[in-house]
């Protein structure tokens, strides 16, 4: 959050962040289940190859992309966060090791806040996404998989209330 604080204009403040739900670590999950089936047949059965070299490669090939997709998941989930200031909310969206998106919206600049939640897991888990609509339209932007996204659109809606009062 470093790049946040620094960012920060004079009489701005931090009111709180949040973290992003780890929910949508899980399109990783067939990854790293098929690179797991691959080892374990890779330790059960030989595949009859006389080569040393070709027979390590061929089992750390996969633990090398596992370790790498969850190096990346842990990387990305890190930095993928909502920061609420006294003056405007910040989303920061890390998609890779080197792509950093963050966009801003002023409270005075928000039309709407809305929630929703679908599917069955997201109703369980309650996470969903955070739809913050500005004035204008290019501003606007949408925050995926976010834990009780109710009570954060509540938190800004009472942010919003009282910049307005």
């Amino acid at each position: 959050m470093k790049f946040i604080k620094n960012n920060l204009k004079e009489q701005e403040y931090i009111i709180f962040i949040i973290k992003k739900n780890y929910f949508w670590l899980l399109k990783y999950k067939f990854i790293i289940t098929f690179f797991l089936l691959f080892l374990i047949a890779q330790l059960i059965f030989d595949f009859g190859l006389e080569n040393d070299i070709l027979n390590k490669i061929i089992f750390f090939v996969p633990i090398f992309l596992i370790l790498y997709f969850l190096f990346r998941a842990y990387f990305i989930s890190k930095y993928n966060s909502i920061v609420v200031t006294n003056n405007r909310i910040f989303n920061i969206e890390q998609s890779g090791f080197f792509k950093r998106n963050v966009s801003f919206i002023f409270y005075n600049d928000v039309a709407n806040i809305s929630h929703s939640i679908l599917g069955f897991f997201n109703s369980i888990f309650n996470c969903g996404d955070l739809n913050i609509d500005s004035k204008i339209p290019e501003n606007s932007f949408i925050i995926k998989g976010v834990r009780k996204p109710f009570d954060i659109q509540e938190l800004i809606n009472d942010r919003i209330l009282n910049i307005k009062n």
